[in-house]
């Protein structure tokens, strides 16, 4: 194990009994790269975390397998522990401190303050011209010339990225850089820079595990890939003579996803147009979409696919105006064209969405179950009322809440102690069927729900799906499903798009084989070259 940096020995970890990461074995040596891929769920994050002292690996019970730091073996339960063996993780949230210079930023976490004596006297040593010089040799390293006395918040995004890796780097303990999409906000020129100063820190003496999707940046600078999928490590391959996007594109979405059970019965037919784009743009942060003309026929259930950060997430946030638009979009509803301004107004007009982020954005965690089911009933139409005083004053009926909080509950298998468990006690399983349930009840023309699957058990999943099979099949829903798991897609979906830098690039049949999916997920446009990283 001469000159081996990091050494995993069937690392895994398990949430609420679930098995998110199993038996990955992987050795990195000092200057190594190692491009570590996979889509949505597949295990990446938990990974990182694992090794990164994340806290919330410890507070769920830890992880399994050993971990080895230059031959030792150690236990990591900390960041604080993590850091002191030479590890730093640059997320992809930025965590700069907007109203401090970029030198406060890259010196600061090398003072640790715990009193305030402490305090005193470090702040004689921090702001010095040293501090400051110390600041302008690193992001020079990293191929930037910048005035160290800019604030963070008066730099470009793409500046921010460097400024932040610059910070890791300052460290001169740190021999294990992790980084988690470390491109997603650069364009085409600096990523390709940033690739190149990668490459030279790793010449350096610098191990590096780099998360990308985009599958190029990774062939281009990786010594060793490895591709996660489902929690499994299912491709390990340090012969850079044979990487090539078809291959890991292939490995990415699965070979066996053509021989999955179809739970829709017929393809939807494409006569009636419920929703239509032209020279559609979204303006999401790290995943917009891109001049878009499709259209969604009634009926139909639509996969959105390709690589996280491309654009499939994206539509649904667009659609329902929760991110800013350009082009122009129309919902037909019963031969009519609805414009939608608001998200209240998509809702009530039959449009309703299921987002990725159920823990974040998608539940009322600190409300019951009940809360959590008749959310939208209550807040959009009429079904649970008693009694309304206009717009604003409504009664609710109480027996009604109860009953269809019930009702769901035992229509959807939710498991719960009763409809009164605060739903963030609930298994991920049972919290996305909730979220389903909320929105069917609001019986929708049109559902966007993006990666409905992600975080949970097997079985759930094909629950799931029964479930958007069995509401496109018995109400006619139109459903809109985002996901980067090819397979389940294949087993709902009448179309899959395939987006790739928030541009379609292929719309697929669902019984369109490995090759067809393969070659679309690693379609380029012409422009883009990694050839002098």
């Amino acid at each position: 194990m001469e000159n081996t940096v990091l050494k995993l020995n069937n690392l895994g970890k398990k949430f609420s009994g679930n098995s998110v990461l199993r038996n990955v074995n992987i050795e990195l040596k000092k200057g190594q790269i190692l491009g570590l891929m996979g889509v949505n769920g597949s295990g990446k994050s938990t990974m990182l975390n694992i090794i990164s002292g994340d806290h919330i690996i410890d507070e769920t019970g830890g992880y399994e397998g050993d971990i080895f730091i230059d031959g030792q073996k150690v236990k990591i339960t900390s960041t604080v522990e993590s850091q002191s063996y030479g590890i730093c993780m640059v997320h992809q949230e930025f965590s700069l401190l907007e109203d401090l210079s970029i030198w406060e930023n890259i010196a600061l976490p090398n003072y640790v303050m715990n009193s305030y004596r402490e305090i005193k006297g470090s702040m004689k040593n921090f702001y010095t011209e040293e501090n400051k010089r110390k600041a302008k040799e690193i992001l020079a390293r990293l191929g930037l010339d910048l005035d160290v006395e800019m604030k963070i918040c008066e730099l470009p995004i793409n500046n921010k990225q460097f400024v932040e890796i610059a910070r890791s780097i300052a460290n001169e303990d740190t021999k294990l850089l992790m980084l988690d999409e470390p491109t997603a906000t650069l364009n085409e020129k600096d990523s390709n820079k940033l690739l190149e100063q990668l490459k030279k820190l790793a010449d350096e003496g610098l191990t590096i595990i780099l998360v990308s999707h985009r599958i190029e940046e990774i062939i281009a600078v990786s010594d060793t890939i490895l591709v996660l999928r489902d929690g499994d490590p299912v491709y390990l391959s340090d012969k850079k003579e044979e990487f090539s996007r078809e291959k890991i594109a292939e490995e990415i979405i699965g070979y066996n996803y053509a021989f999955a059970e179809r739970f829709k019965e017929n393809e939807a037919k494409q006569e009636k147009v419920v929703l239509t784009y032209k020279d559609f743009y979204v303006a999401r942060k790290n995943e917009p979409i891109k001049n878009l003309n499709f259209d969604i026929y009634q009926s139909e259930i639509i996969g959105l696919t390709g690589m996280n950060g491309h654009g499939k997430n994206a539509l649904a946030y667009g659609t329902l105006r929760a991110d800013k638009i350009a082009g122009d979009f129309t919902f037909y509803k019963d031969e009519k064209e609805i414009k939608i301004n608001k998200t209240a107004e998509a809702i009530e007009s039959g449009i309703v969405f299921v987002t990725e982020e159920r823990r974040r954005n998608g539940l009322l965690l600190d409300k019951s179950v009940a809360e959590n089911i008749n959310f939208y009933l209550k807040n959009f139409s009429d079904k649970l009322n008693r009694l309304s005083i206009g717009n604003k004053i409504k009664f609710y009926d109480k027996n009604k809440e109860k009953n269809q909080a019930e009702t769901v509950v035992t229509k959807y298998d939710v498991v719960c102690e009763s409809i009164r468990q605060p739903i963030c006690e609930l298994s991920g399983g049972n919290q996305q069927k909730v979220a389903l349930a909320r929105a069917i009840l609001m019986d929708p023309d049109v559902l966007f729900i993006n990666e409905p699957t992600r975080g949970i058990d097997i079985k759930s999943k094909d629950n799931i799906l029964k479930l958007l099979a069995d509401l496109n099949k018995r109400a006619g829903t139109t459903i809109i499903l985002a996901s980067g798991d090819i397979e389940e897609m294949k087993k709902i979906c009448d179309r899959i798009c395939v987006f790739y830098e928030g541009e379609l690039v292929d719309v697929l049949k669902h019984d369109a084989d490995a090759e067809q999916f393969a070659r679309a997920f690693s379609k380029m446009r012409e422009e883009d070259s990694y050839e002098k990283v």
